[in-house]
């Protein structure tokens, strides 16, 4: 690689952004899913692909490489450090995807927004997948075009045959991926490309017959929803492209927000329909790959009924971008340069603000930190702490060092697999009845409960819980933390069974 004015920029954004998250790190608290990969990777390689494999439901091979990268230093620190090291090598490769895609462009401008997209920056501090999956994700479409599309490097054909077995056993549904690239072949009428290509799947597939055994076992394990067709199809099509390509606020619930955000989108739709910019080749190609993948998200979905949040659509990611980014560059090398600017703009306005509404408070879900100073300020030596949902508890006991003992809410859960039904509350009884169990000692208590318990969240079963709390207990104080909320509980007298009461009156 030639070292010129641009590599040196490049390098010194990616060095100040990787110790900017360093830093960030350090003031985060755990959240549920990370304790989970903290206990995976605790105990060796082998305990890890174990555990990925039947209790976590995952793909194994990245809890194996933390498995080994946590030996040399098992802080919380250190496992968050192996995400920060992944997402810079990931703005290095979007820098490098940015140039191939428009030369003539300066493509750090460009890259550095990408990096600063809300959604990787949650992924870099994360102690999970998504950060290892963005990066070979990234670096898969690297090798894809120089060894398939634009380019026919034998090297890079290889590489992408290795990337692409890296990708499917970190997380499955990078394969989704594979299948867009093939369109796109197929989209450009690239016969030559797509014989080498279906070669390449050939030896991908050989590699990866191993992972049929472990999905068989995995599938149907947990995340199944009821939410309707309608509801499953307007999460999947449009909340991963709104958190992608125009990232937006969940947060954001006043509805001048919501109707400025359409305001907006409608906008830059009738900008880009007046530009009526050409298909050409390159945009042509990322629009249809990226539409593959996102359909193949949606029938999955639609048929194994799963219940996917933002961060499991991570495989979509780097296409929505590459279509927007190259969308951009179609326009602005035409006689749309105003157009493209305008969406350029728009897009780098919307990143900065989501940024700053999203992360100003440096906390993960459930804002443990500030939940457990509140607590030790609060509750005494004779309190009980609730944690729920029951998962919840080792992020919270992790930074709770109050004299209070900590329990899980409604029950402890069963170590031999992950099971969400474990998790749920199912009626308002069941509720009422842990309510009871918890307290019953004291007949107060301290209640956390993650999640805002709104209609639009996967809440297992919050509502049935307030509606217990409700009719049995006396709430004496509340206080709300970033996705969490803390209830001080005075606990009533259960009421009598009604049957026994009546059996007892007629003897």
């Amino acid at each position: 690689m030639r070292w010129n004015r641009a590599t040196g920029v490049s390098a010194i954004v990616g060095v100040t952004y990787f110790l900017v998250l360093a830093l960030a790190a350090t003031v985060l608290g755990t959240w549920t899913d990370e304790e989970y990969t903290l206990t995976t990777t605790a105990h060796g390689v082998g305990f890890a692909v174990q555990r990925a494999i039947h209790y976590e439901l995952q793909a194994p091979l990245y809890f194996a490489v933390l498995a080994i990268w946590r030996e040399l230093d098992a802080s919380v620190w250190f496992a968050r450090l192996f995400s920060i090291v992944c997402a810079t090598g990931f703005y290095f490769a979007i820098v490098a995807i940015f140039k191939r895609i428009a030369p003539a462009k300066p493509a750090i401008l460009g890259a550095t927004l990408v990096a600063c997209n809300p959604f990787v920056l949650y992924c870099a501090v994360d102690i999970r997948l998504y950060s290892a999956a963005l990066l070979v994700s990234a670096l898969s479409w690297l090798a894809f075009d120089a060894g398939f599309d634009s380019g026919t490097s034998m090297r890079a054909r290889v590489w992408f045959c290795v990337l692409s077995i890296v990708g499917l056993y970190t997380q499955y549904f990078l394969g989704f991926t594979l299948v867009g690239f093939g369109a796109l072949l197929l989209a450009k009428k690239n016969w030559r490309a797509m014989r080498a290509y279906a070669c390449a799947l050939v030896a991908i597939g050989v590699a990866t017959i191993p992972l049929l055994g472990i999905l068989r076992s995995q599938v149907g394990g947990s995340g199944e929803t009821t939410a309707g067709v309608w509801a499953i199809l307007r999460q999947t099509l449009i909340h991963p492209w709104l958190d992608f390509v125009l990232p937006f606020d969940h947060s954001w619930n006043h509805l001048y927000l919501r109707i400025s955000y359409i305001a907006l989108i409608t906008f830059l739709v009738a900008l880009i329909v007046a530009a009526r910019p050409r298909l050409r080749p390159a945009l042509g190609g990322a629009l249809v790959c990226a539409t593959v993948v996102e359909l193949l998200f949606v029938a999955v979905v639609l048929v194994l009924h799963l219940d996917l949040n933002v961060r499991h659509y991570v495989a979509l990611f780097v296409p929505t971008i590459v279509a927007g980014y190259t969308l951009i560059a179609e326009l602005e090398a035409g006689r749309h340069r105003f157009t493209g600017s305008v969406f350029a703009w728009t897009f780098g306005i919307l990143t900065l603000t989501v940024l700053v509404a999203e992360h100003h408070v440096l906390a993960q879900d459930g804002d443990t930190k500030r939940v457990a100073a509140y607590l030790r300020e609060q509750a005494g030596p004779n309190a009980t702490i609730a944690i729920f949902p029951a998962d919840a508890l080792p992020a919270y006991a992790r930074q709770y060092h109050g004299p209070a003992r900590l329990v899980p809410f409604p029950h402890p859960l069963p170590q031999g697999q992950y099971d969400i039904d474990e998790i749920d509350v199912d009626t308002e009884r069941e509720a009422s009845s842990a309510l009871s169990n918890v307290g019953a000692a004291q007949h107060r208590l301290w209640l956390v409960m993650l999640g805002t318990c709104d209609d639009g969240g996967f809440q297992y079963g919050c509502g049935n819980v307030l509606a217990a709390i409700a009719d049995g207990a006396v709430v004496l104080q509340e206080r709300e933390f970033y996705d969490s909320r803390v209830y001080e509980l005075a606990v009533k007298a259960p009421k009598p069974d009604v049957e026994k009461g009546d059996r007892a009156a007629m003897r």
